[in-house]
């Protein structure tokens, strides 16, 4: 992870482009006649609008963006206190049970020598 770490930030931008004959006859009648243009556009022709008139439209396609959080799942660090932990959960068991075993053994042992004493006790 850390030899070759992605890009920090990446944007990617779609353009779409769509030309057509701006303005139309109808929509230079409509400009013509509004009082903010009319004096601009006095004694010019439908061509003279059409070289000198740009309309640009900028829009979103989607209005959500995406992000991408790239980060480790576990340091080393985490590594080794799990491991270490595990580890030492199952000795800790195996150890007990080992003790357990042992302790089983000499409670058997200890009932079979006090039936053994009992017996001889009976006998005399």
């Amino acid at each position: 992870y850390s030899i070759c770490p992605n890009e920090c930030e990446q944007s990617i931008y779609d353009s779409k482009i769509n030309i057509a004959k701006y303005p139309s006859v109808w929509y230079a009648g409509i400009v013509s006649t509004n009082n903010f243009t009319k004096s601009y556009l006095k004694g010019k022709t439908l061509d003279d609008l059409e070289r000198t008139t740009l309309m640009v439209n900028i829009y979103y396609d989607e209005m959500y963006y995406t992000v991408i959080d790239d980060s480790e799942a576990m340091n080393f660090e985490a590594l080794f206190g799990n491991i270490g932990g595990n580890l030492g959960l199952f000795i800790g068991i195996s150890v007990l049970t080992f003790v357990e075993i042992i302790e089983t053994i000499f409670y058997i042992g200890y009932i079979f020598v006090l039936r053994y004493t009992q017996n001889n006790e009976k006998q005399e």
